[in-house]
């Protein structure tokens, strides 16, 4: 926890530039107006906070609560930071973790490959239920919760079984 609040004394914020921002974007007195003006605030005073949760050993920490549109205004050492989206992140990490697995089907790990790497993996899904595009949160959601992790009680599950069906 020393080495974290070390480095996150090394964080600061562009406050009067991103309170700019938020005044020209939200509307003073709305919950969106409101946590991002606090959010500012917080790590302008350097009111640090960081938590591993009990459920899966996640870590929450100021800046991975920030809301995102306030990251631009944050800066390491002097330095802006910077942000990476990886499209279908978790079905990658989850790909990673099986590609030298030896007693994986390697043609269904190649089709697998194939529909992770063209950020593809949730519309997958739903072409297999036959479901519009304005449903893909849902069908995140649901993959995160049936397939990745391991809330496969409901052995019925919809999601569940078409990845078993798809790859055995």
């Amino acid at each position: 926890k020393k080495v974290y609040e070390t480095m996150m004394n090394a964080f600061w914020i562009s406050a009067k530039q991103a309170e700019k921002y938020i005044r020209q974007k939200y509307t003073i007195g709305t919950e969106d107006y409101n946590s991002r003006f606090f959010a500012i605030k917080a790590i302008e005073a350097q009111d640090i906070f960081f938590v591993v949760d009990n459920k899966g050993n996640r870590a929450h920490h100021t800046l991975s609560n920030l809301p995102s549109d306030l990251r631009k205004f944050v800066h390491f050492v002097g330095q802006p930071i910077g942000q990476v989206d990886i499209t279908n992140s978790q079905p990658l990490f989850f790909y990673c973790s099986l590609m030298n697995n030896s007693s994986i089907n390697k043609e269904e790990l190649m089709i697998m490959e194939n529909i992770i790497m063209n950020g593809k993996f949730y519309e997958f899904f739903m072409d297999k239920l036959d479901l519009p595009v304005n449903k893909r949160k849902e069908v995140k959601e649901m993959t995160f919760k049936y397939i990745f992790y391991g809330e496969n009680g409901n052995y019925d599950n919809k999601y569940l079984q078409i990845f078993r069906d798809e790859f055995p």
